[in-house]
């Protein structure tokens, strides 16, 4: 796939057009504050696009697996008046006196992420930017709510639809997707600090 023609709001084929063909979305339209830019690269591995749901703890992104060649979502902890990017940088730092909550929340989502009580649950995780990502399992297929172009308050109540696979029980997890099982070579995709036993890879 030339990366050079995805949509980075469906990351289909956008076929050389600012408006994809296939969702609709314009390639011009503005970005939203505080968000990573589009084409950014995470783990070494998966290409940013554009964010499709954000809430209290952290934004998810749509991105394009480079290795897989397959499109996936990530989430981004960045909890709302805890944190924020710092200029010119990708790179999220605590707001002052709030950086023993970021910790804090930053561990409380990977260890959720990593989900001990439950190993066949859990996702990968991994530290860039100053802050957790975690690669989010894959569901079956849904339409993709859409996050209002521009809008950062109207983007936090954004959620991506419910599949077909029983939720996990996690706080601010509405527009999680679920990894296919079989894909067991994910799980080894990114460096994780924790291995709980029967570990597995936003």
């Amino acid at each position: 796939m030339d990366t050079g023609r995805l949509c980075m709001f469906c990351m289909e084929d956008n076929e050389g057009q600012s408006v994809c063909p296939h969702c609709g979305k314009d390639a011009n339209a503005p970005l939203i504050k505080n968000h990573l830019k589009p084409g950014e690269i995470l783990g070494g591995r998966f290409l940013v696009g554009r964010a499709v749901g954000q809430d209290a703890s952290g934004v998810v992104y749509i991105v394009y697996d480079l290795r897989k060649e397959r499109a996936l979502r990530i989430r981004e902890y960045l909890p709302r008046g805890v944190a924020m990017r710092a200029e010119g940088s990708n790179d999220l730092v605590p707001l002052p006196g709030m950086e023993g909550e970021f910790a804090a929340g930053l561990e409380e989502t990977r260890k959720k992420a990593e989900s001990a009580d439950d190993p066949s649950k859990a996702m990968a995780n991994f530290e860039e930017n100053g802050t957790l990502y975690v690669v989010l399992r894959r569901k079956k297929a849904a339409p993709v709510a859409a996050v209002p172009e521009g809008d950062e308050a109207a983007a936090e109540s954004a959620e991506a639809p419910e599949g077909d696979e029983p939720e996990r029980e996690e706080e601010a997890a509405e527009d999680e997707e679920e990894i296919e099982e079989e894909d067991e070579d994910d799980n080894h995709c990114c460096h994780h600090h924790h291995h709980p036993p029967g570990w597995r890879d936003v």
